[in-house]
């Protein structure tokens, strides 16, 4: 019989509160796989051995010992898809289980056939999660033998996506981290919806799912459309909120998904529900800053400010630089009176040299802001 000792313990364990009688499973060969009584997991039960080798529809055991390691009580084959894959047997006096005999057999049967589909289904589920990563992640070289392995799973891997990445507020680990189980629900949902559309592929990754678009068939507004759909429902129905990446439409999806997260990323630093991987041009040249050159220009552009309240200017001058330099509508946003903002930007002036109110100088404090969020 081939299914774990944990599904096998649950299936005794099912019966045996239905029933209120010790309840054994043996395997082919006649040994006790699970019980109610753990200490007879792992002996043999000679009824069981006897049954399979004579292929016979049942047998009672009248007294304890009759068959080596066998207890009185009713043993019946499990017969599934016409073979007989074990025995289930309960303890008790003839008169007290011969009732219910056939019904505990019709209920292993079931539950056996249930684990064993399953089984093949968890491990159809690994082999195509296996296919997606090499695809995905690692991108593999789409041979003709690969194409041909992603046919036999349903997946084209030879046309043409758009790749998005999304991500759940908060599974990156913020203040307020999400449940496992609410990130479950949540990847079903967007699975669920995906491939309801022909040629749509889901994939995931531990803080990540993948949503693939064929792009024949799909523009990138469908796309944009969906994300937006997914994060309302999302809201809507498991409470939490969807950030997301697109990549540029492409035939080598790695390098879509790399795109797409890197959009991702910029998204949720923004605080923006959606981006694509064409809106993060500044991000992009920001990222290739080495930290030496990046530690060297903050300090030429807060010269003069102490190092402890840098992270306090930056802020007040991306809310300033958010109201395109309106000091009437900033210092409303950061609760304070125009004339108090004027001043603080004028204090700035002072200590560093630089105008913030200027636009040459305006932009070095723009980069700088945009470097200290990174």
């Amino acid at each position: 019989m081939e299914i774990s000792a944990s599904s096998a313990h649950d299936i005794v364990t099912e019966i045996s509160s239905i029933l209120g009688q010790n309840v054994n499973l043996m395997d082919a060969a006649g040994t006790i796989i699970a019980s109610t009584d753990p200490t007879r997991v792992g002996t043999f039960h000679g009824g069981a051995a006897a049954i399979i080798a004579e292929e016979l529809p049942e047998l009672v055991v009248h007294v304890d010992d009759e068959f080596p390691g066998a207890r009185r009580g009713l043993n019946l084959p499990v017969r599934v898809d016409g073979v007989t894959q074990g025995v289930i047997g309960v303890t008790g006096s003839y008169d007290d289980v011969i009732t219910f005999g056939h019904v505990l057999q019709k209920m292993t049967e079931i539950l056996v056939r249930e684990n064993r589909d399953k089984q093949a289904r968890d491990v159809q589920v690994r082999i195509r999660e296996r296919f997606l990563a090499e695809w995905i992640l690692e991108g593999t070289p789409l041979t003709e033998a690969f194409l041909e392995r992603g046919q036999r799973l349903g997946i084209d891997a030879g046309r043409r996506y758009w790749v998005a990445a999304g991500q759940v507020e908060g599974v990156d680990g913020g203040r307020h981290p999400v449940d496992q189980r609410v990130i479950d629900r949540a990847n079903r949902l967007v699975r669920d919806r995906l491939e309801s559309m022909p040629g749509g592929v889901f994939a995931r990754t531990p803080n990540r799912l993948i949503c693939l678009f064929p792009a024949e068939a799909v523009s990138v507004d469908d796309v944009a459309e969906f994300l937006r759909g997914a994060d309302h429902e999302l809201g809507r129905s498991v409470g939490v909120r969807l950030v997301s990446g697109v990549g540029d439409e492409t035939g080598d999806v790695r390098r879509g998904f790399l795109q797409a997260d890197k959009a991702l990323q910029v998204a949720a630093r923004r605080r923006e529900r959606l981006l694509r991987y064409g809106e993060i041009a500044l991000e992009l040249i920001l990222d290739e800053i080495a930290p030496e050159a990046r530690e060297a220009f903050l300090a030429r552009v807060f010269r003069g400010v102490p190092t402890d309240q840098v992270a306090a200017w930056a802020h007040v001058l991306e809310v300033y630089y958010a109201r395109e330099g309106s000091i009437q509508e900033a210092a409303a946003d950061l609760f304070m009176h125009k004339n108090t903002l004027g001043a603080r930007l004028d204090r700035l002036h002072a200590l560093t040299g630089l105008n913030p109110r200027s636009r040459s100088d305006g932009v070095l404090f723009q980069l700088a802001t945009q470097l200290l969020r990174r």
